[in-house]
């Protein structure tokens, strides 16, 4: 059967910014967009992202994957900012158009929850990922945890600051926290992770949190204005995405590299350079490609297969338990080289240049 997307709709979003552009994977794929690909014999499955950036497009290859090993039509929207409310408008539209099953990354889980519970109960698979709604009836959360990679991540900063020689138990080391908000799920994970971090490492002194609003020229131009207001700061952690290459970026130009120790969350195209020339030292990556093929993947083997089947396969005691944990990867610049030797398909997909290029 062929499904026509309402036209009505179709232009009452676009009038509204709400429709962007974006990559075809094996479907008729329209990316930022909410109008459903054209069924013929196909499950039709929708991915809500949180935002607009590197992160979130790496996290769509990996669903344009699993939409090619398959076979089903995918769907995907990229909302341009950390809130809810187009995330809602187009799952509404996507439902009215047929969808089969959604991957949510939720931005606000109260907003989210009555939506939710409202498609799951007409019997349409919603399972969450990255950000989630706990409360809701999604059937499971697809959680590469924020409070383990943040974890990880500050770990990982203290040891490049003792390793340089500016910070230990007997030379406390001034810290800065960037991050797009601290409102959503994501959000408040990642603070738990820093705090747990902290009482583990004391001597690391937090001297502010940057909150950016999902902004990277608001992230470099906040860090600028603290470097200067703290002149001994030897220590970022880059919570979001974009907050790694934009502090890897101003810590370059203002020749403070082995001055200062950038770690951060999340591997993209756009970190290696600064990873390559020092100025970040490391990620704990909650693997973006990885979450976007898994997310799609659970979806459809759920309609294919049956829930309780696919979800007692992940995780043991669902319904009792709902959240589904792979782990965030550490990656310092040995391990990211390794990796993309031998993973080249991965390495393209992270959005980075031709490893030769980079090395010569």
């Amino acid at each position: 059967m062929e499904r026509k997307v309402n036209r009505r709709t179709f232009l009452k979003y676009c009038a509204a910014g709400v429709i962007g552009a974006a990559v075809a994977g094996t479907a008729v794929y329209f990316g930022t967009q909410l109008a459903i690909p054209k069924r013929k014999e196909k499950y039709v499955i929708g991915m809500m992202s949180r935002l607009n950036v590197p992160f979130w497009f790496i996290v769509e290859r990996g669903a344009q994957a699993a939409s090619r090993k398959y076979g089903f039509a995918l769907t995907v929207f990229h909302p341009t900012d950390l809130t809810s409310v187009d995330q809602i408008k187009v799952v509404r539209a996507w439902v009215a158009q047929g969808i089969d099953g959604i991957a949510w990354a939720v931005n606000d889980p109260e907003a989210c929850k009555p939506v939710i519970n409202e498609i799951v109960a007409k019997g349409i698979p919603v399972i969450t990922f990255n950000g989630d709604s706990p409360e809701s009836d999604r059937l499971l959360f697809l959680d590469i945890s924020h409070e383990e990679a943040v974890y990880l991540g500050i770990k990982l900063l203290a040891e490049g600051i003792e390793k340089l020689g500016l910070g230990g138990p007997e030379k406390p080391a001034k810290i800065v926290f960037m991050i797009g908000d601290l409102i959503s799920g994501v959000a408040k994970d990642m603070r738990r992770g820093a705090e747990r971090a902290y009482k583990e490492i004391p001597w690391l002194k937090e001297v502010q949190v940057l909150v950016d609003d999902g902004s990277p020229a608001k992230a470099s131009t906040m860090l600028e204005e603290l470097l200067v207001k703290e002149p001994d700061l030897v220590g970022i952690y880059a919570a979001y995405d974009y907050d790694v290459p934009a502090a890897g970026e101003v810590i370059t130009k203002k020749g403070l590299i082995g001055k200062v120790v950038i770690t951060g969350t999340a591997l993209t195209g756009a970190d290696v350079p600064y990873i390559l020339n020092g100025a970040v030292y490391g990620v704990a990556d909650n693997r973006p490609y990885d979450q976007g093929f898994m997310a799609t993947e659970i979806v459809y083997r759920m309609l294919t297969e049956g829930v309780e089947k696919v979800a007692k396969e992940l995780i043991p005691k669902w319904p009792e338990e709902k959240i589904y944990r792979p782990p965030p990867i550490v990656y310092d610049k040995e391990k990211m080289i390794k990796r993309a030797k031998e993973d080249p398909e991965w390495w393209k997909a992270i959005g980075a240049p031709p490893l030769e290029e980079l090395l010569h």
